[in-house]
This record gives C-alpha cells, sequence and structure tokens, in this order.
C-alpha cells in the first residue's frame, strides 16, 4: 500500500538544563587541617577509527608494501584484461587505528549499474593471509559471484566481520584482522562477456560501529544500543527494452510510445518480512535526478515504472517533463511528487524481479554530452512517538532531512567521456562531434591553453574553472562556442579561429578579466548577451559580420568599439555601458534594427541602465551622413546629448 501525507517542516526542541546552587554554613571551630590534590585529570573522548589496506605476494613483514585503499589511485582489484579463468588474489588488513574497540563488517558494494560482466566473475575468500597458488583458489570459501554479493543485503559482510581493540589494550585482543580474497573469471564465460567491464562500479569497504566493551563507573552495557552497520542495498540492472508507453496515462505526462535513451531496474535485496523488522522500515524511498549541465524546456523525459502505483495509472509508465529551463545540478524528487512509499512496501512490491523500473530521454536533442545521475535514496523519518512528542500527530511520514544512497546509476547522453594526456576531458558524442567537456584539471604552461586539435564544440564553462588558463587559441576545427567562457575569472585574450561563424549566447558572459577577442573574418553573428557583463574593454568587429544581437554587449565594460562594415545592430545592443566613449561605424551603410526587448522602444548605445534624456556621453565616428542619420534617430531622446563626426566634421542635419 502507498502512503501519502502532508510534508511538515522539522521543528527543533530545545532543552533548558536548571542549575541549583546550595549554601554550605560552617562554623567558627578551629580544627587540624591537610590536604591532597588529584592532578592531571582527564575527560577526553575516544576515538573510533578503522583503516582498511591491502598487499599482494609473499606476505614478508620486511619487504611487504601495504596499500592504502582509501587512496582512489590504488584500488584493490583493478585490471583491464579479465578472460575466461583469469584470477586475481589480494590480502587485505583491517585495523583499528583509534582508541575504542569495535566491531567491523566488510562489505562489496556496487558504485553504479552492474554490469554482466559481475556474473561470471566468482569470489573466494579465506580466514587468514594465505599465500596461494593458482590451484589453491579454489580451494577457499565460496561466497558467490559479484552479482550475488551485490544482490544481498548480508553481502560478504556474513562472513568477514569481527571484532577489533583499542591498538593500546592490555589484554592481547586483536587490533587488526588480516585475510585473503580472490576474484575469479569462469572459465565458461563465452563471447557475449568481451568488451565489458566492472571498471570502478564496486567498493570495498568496511564498516565499524561502537563495541559494548569499555567500561564506565557501573558496566560495559552503556553503549550496547549502538546501530547495526548493516545498511539497505539495491541491484542496480541496466534494462533491455528500452520501448515504453505513456498512453492514457493520468499521473504526469501523456506521450504515447516512447523510446528511452537508458533505462535500469533498482530491486531491493530485502525480504518484505525482514524489511518490517527493519530499522528503515518506515524511510521513505524516491529517486532523485540530477544532470550536470542546463536542461533546456522541454527537451527531456524522465519516466518510471512500479506496480504498487502504476497499476492505478492504467498500468501505463509515469512520464515527467518540465516546460521551465532546469539549471544544473538541480535535485528532483521524483517518487514523493506523487506519493509516499516507505522502505517495507518496496521490499514487498518490489522483489518480483521487476522492482523499480526508470529511465529517461533526451527528446530534442539539445542534451548531448549532458551526463544525468539518478540515486536510488531513502530518506530517514521519525518515529511515531517522536513525531507525536513533536506535534505532528501519530504518522511516520515525517523525514528529518538525513537520507541514504542505496543504487544509482549515470547516463551521459549520445557518446562517452575521453581524458587526454594533460587532464583535458573531452566527449566524443555518437554524431561524430567532439567537445571540450572539461579543462579543470588540465596542466597549463605559461598561462595559454591550446584547444586540442579536432574538438568541434566548447562545451558550457569548459575554459571557465581553471584559473591559470588566460590565454586561448582555438583549432580550425571549432565550429560552436556554447557557453564556454562563462563567468571565467582568468580568461584575458581569445583568439578565435577561421570557419567559427557565430559567437554564441553567452560565450564571454561575465568575463571579468577579459581583455582582448580577435575575432576571424568568418565570423557572421555575434548572438544575444555574448559579451553581457564582461570586462572586454576594446573590440573590433570584422566587416563579415553581419548582426550583433540584443544585449551583445550590455552592461559590459567596454569603451571603444570599431565596425569595419555594414553590420546590422539590434536594439539594447550597448545597453548600460558606463565606460562606452567612443564608437567608430566604418561601413557606409550601417543600419538599426529595432528590438522586442519587453515591447519599450530600443536603445542602442547609452552609459546608463535606461533610455532617458542626458544619459550619453559617446562620440560617433561614421564615414558619411546616411549612418549620422542613422546614429541620431537611433539614440532618439538622447540625440541632443550625441556628438557625430562624418569623417572627422561634426554632423549638423
Amino acid at each position: 500500500m502507498t502512503k501519502r501525507s502532508t510534508k511538515h517542516s522539522l521543528i527543533l526542541s530545545a532543552l533548558s538544563l536548571l542549575l541549583c546552587a546550595s549554601m554550605l554554613i560552617g562554623t567558627t571551630f578551629a580544627w587540624f587541617t591537610d590536604s591532597v590534590t588529584s592532578t592531571g585529570n582527564i575527560i577526553k573522548s575516544g576515538t573510533l577509527e578503522v583503516a582498511l589496506e591491502w598487499a599482494e605476494g609473499n606476505l614478508d613483514p620486511a619487504t611487504t608494501t601495504w596499500n592504502d585503499a582509501s587512496d582512489s589511485t590504488k584500488p584493490i582489484f583493478n585490471n583491464d584484461l579479465w578472460e575466461p579463468g583469469y584470477t586475481e588474489s589480494k590480502h587485505v588488513k583491517i585495523s583499528n587505528n583509534g582508541s575504542l574497540a569495535f566491531n567491523y563488517m566488510l562489505r562489496i558494494v556496487p558504485n553504479g549499474a552492474v554490469s554482466t560482466l559481475a556474473d561470471v566473475i566468482d569470489v573466494y575468500y579465506f580466514e587468514d593471509a594465505k599465500q596461494l597458488t593458482r590451484t589453491d583458489v579454489e580451494t577457499g570459501e565460496y561466497l558467490g559471484t559479484l552479482t550475488e554479493l551485490f544482490g544481498t543485503a548480508k553481502n560478504i559482510s556474513n562472513t568477514v566481520k569481527g571484532t577489533l581493540y583499542s591498538k593500546d589494550d592490555a589484554n592481547g585482543n586483536p587490533s587488526s584482522k588480516t585475510c585473503t580474497i580472490a576474484l575469479k573469471m569462469k572459465e565458461s564465460a563465452g563471447n557475449e562477456y568481451q568488451d565489458l567491464a566492472i571498471g570502478s562500479d564496486f567498493n570495498v569497504e568496511v564498516i565499524a560501529t561502537q563495541l559494548a566493551y569499555e567500561i564506565d563507573s557501573f558496566d560495559k552495557d552503556y553503549d550496547i544500543a549502538a546501530p547495526s552497520p548493516e545498511l539497505p542495498s539495491a541491484l542496480v540492472r541496466p534494462l533491455v527494452d528500452l520501448g515504453i508507453d505513456t498512453t492514457g496515462s493520468m499521473i504526469g505526462a501523456d506521450l504515447g510510445l516512447i523510446n528511452l535513451d537508458v533505462g535500469y531496474q533498482f530491486e531491493p535485496t530485502e525480504s518484505y518480512s525482514d524489511a518490517q523488522k527493519s530499522d528503515y522500515r518506515y524511510w521513505h524511498a524516491d529517486f532523485v535526478v540530477k544532470a550536470d549541465a542546463e536542461v533546456p524546456a522541454d527537451s527531456m523525459a524522465l519516466a518510471g515504472y512500479y506496480d504498487a502505483w502504476c497499476s492505478l495509472n492504467n498500468d501505463k509508465w509515469v512520464a515527467l517533463t518540465s516546460d521551465q529551463e532546469i539549471a544544473a545540478g538541480t535535485e528532483i524528487r521524483l517518487v514523493s511528487s506523487i506519493a509516499y512509499v516507505n522502505y517495507e512496501e518496496i521490499c514487498n512490491y518490489g522483489n518480483d524481479g521487476i522492482g523499480f523500473r526508470c529511465g529517461a530521454v533526451d527528446r530534442t536533442g539539445e542534451n548531448v554530452g549532458t551526463t544525468l545521475t539518478v540515486e536510488f535514496r531513502l530518506y530517514e523519518t521519525l518515529s511515531a512517538e517522536e513525531a507525536i512528542k513533536q506535534g505532528y500527530g501519530n504518522t511516520t511520514n515525517v523525514e528529518t532531512g538525513n537520507y541514504i544512497v542505496v543504487g544509482e546509476f549515470k547516463y551521459t547522453f549520445g557518446g562517452d567521456y575521453e581524458t587526454l594526456d594533460d587532464g583535458t576531458v573531452l566527449f566524443n558524442n555518437d554524431n561524430g562531434d567532439v567537445v571540450l567537456y572539461d579543462t579543470q584539471s588540465a596542466t597549463i604552461v605559461g598561462g595559454t591553453y591550446e584547444v586540442p586539435e579536432g574538438v568541434t564544440t566548447l562545451g558550457n564553462y569548459s575554459l571557465s574553472y581553471n584559473t591559470d588558463i588566460e590565454n586561448v587559441i582555438l583549432p580550425e576545427t571549432v565550429t560552436t562556442l556554447g557557453r564556454a567562457f562563462d563567468s571565467s575569472t582568468s580568461v584575458k585574450k581569445v583568439v578565435l579561429n577561421e570557419g567559427l561563424e557565430t559567437i554564441d549566447s553567452r560565450a564571454f558572459k561575465s568575463t571579468t578579466a577579459l581583455e582582448e577577442v580577435i575575432i576571424s573574418s568568418t565570423v557572421k553573428t555575434i548572438a544575444d548577451n555574448a559579451f553581457q557583463k564582461s570586462g572586454i574593454k576594446n573590440i573590433v568587429i570584422p566587416a563579415t559580420v553581419e548582426t550583433i544581437g540584443e544585449t551583445a554587449f550590455g552592461a559590459s565594460l567596454i569603451e571603444t568599439i570599431t565596425f569595419e562594415g555594414n553590420t546590422s545592430i539590434q536594439g539594447y545592443a550597448f545597453r548600460g555601458c558606463t565606460q562606452l566613449r567612443e564608437v567608430y561605424l566604418n561601413g557606409d551603410d550601417v543600419t538599426f534594427i529595432p528590438s522586442t526587448l519587453n515591447g519599450r522602444n530600443s536603445c542602442w548605445f547609452c552609459n546608463g541602465e535606461s533610455n532617458n534624456p542626458n544619459t550619453s556621453d559617446i562620440d560617433f565616428y561614421v564615414v558619411n551622413d546616411t549612418v549620422a542619420a542613422r546614429v541620431k534617430t537611433a539614440m532618439g531622446a538622447e540625440a541632443n546629448n550625441t556628438d557625430v563626426y562624418v569623417n572627422g566634421v561634426p554632423y549638423n542635419p
């Protein structure tokens, strides 16, 4: 059953502490006295600190190198040439580096979608640090395939668990545990497992919780209620059939029959009866979706299917779209937009081999290169008792704001990523375009960055955040700038390439350090907002530029601008340019196109924020009376305050 409730704000409660003082009344009798002082008293909280390390080969104390497993550059299992029969054996050491005893569990958990390659990777466990031969591997305790370990809440922790004591423990209790784990690819794996990868899609992790061991004034049971480290999990599998039906949907959008670009199934790994006994029983299950780039309005659809409520939706998938632009990084909760679904419910309806199914489609092709992240989360809720105490009534649907992630997948629309030796990240889409995706980690020498040859598109913000980049040179292959420099605080000079035809909207918006842009002879259009709020002071517009869009240089720091040809200038192109003083119009047929911005009269050039009299202090230098007259007309109410010179002579109509 799906539970619905009104969402409430969480109210923080305050506790008051009353301090009482008593007065001690003494007498005036004299007594012999003495004193003793207890020095060095300590009140200090203990530390719970667990370490995970790994090694391979013969464990010789004199020569063995233990690697820190938390170092992402040194994963425990790391090989990209798996083939039938290939085996990896690693020694794993868990250590207590703190002062408090703890219980621990070692487990292997998926870090994303589970490749079918995990179906043919067997996992063996040895209780100690055993030096193995190839024939020894299968003598260990067989834990199952990687997929089977991913798909059970008990996971490897069913076997690899124990207790570790303080490294300073005086009773000889162990402060570390060393075991051996081996992975082997089944000899029976066929050709269907070629060219697959698990990659970095699983984690080996240790979870430690307090042990009822340290003693206070009464006993050692004060921390006996420390929670179990076992967490809910979900098996994540890619969908094979991506055709879905939303026809007649009563929830969300009716998009008819559509094909998803990507789809995944999330299947809970705990039974309904176990979930009812779990501390997470009433936590809310939800899908949370976010994109790493702006999603244009009506360009993407998210879709989901869950028996418990799709059975009430004509048995159709629920599709959600937005008629509003969605900013990059915006988190969207899907299930809670319709109803609350508790953890026990997903374990009841979600263990049918179907589980939750969800996916996405780029409807317009505008999201190529955008990476979508979908997390399957559980949101903590107050117990009914606590909800009553806090004034919410008898409910288990009040969220605290805390959550855990039990499954995740990521998908990039239209291609894949490539990281170059210098740290540049490219995106190669399915249409053959090469997108400059990210330069934050790129190595920059002398402040100059040359965009790699072959790049056709500069991704949004791709050159914005590496503050070592001051000068940028583009190869002739670039056809689209996008918003590559938007909000950069370091880029000073950009040389645009021959072959580029458009300086896109917001390409240089808010580039506060910008000093120079050399526009190539092939550029025809400078789009709306292209240099808005930028720091550029001087620019030359080649004769090949046909149009400058609305607010193209609005609110920028431009001081001098030179037009070499007969460019059409749209209204508000230089509105609010407080430093603008000189405009050179070297074409004999320059035109001014009225703006439709907010339905108001156009203001092509002004030093202020509005088209008011006496706000213009700009000198225009033109080549004939025709253009001079057009300038006066364009300046409107400010015409009398505008000086226009025709070949150096003041214009007097």
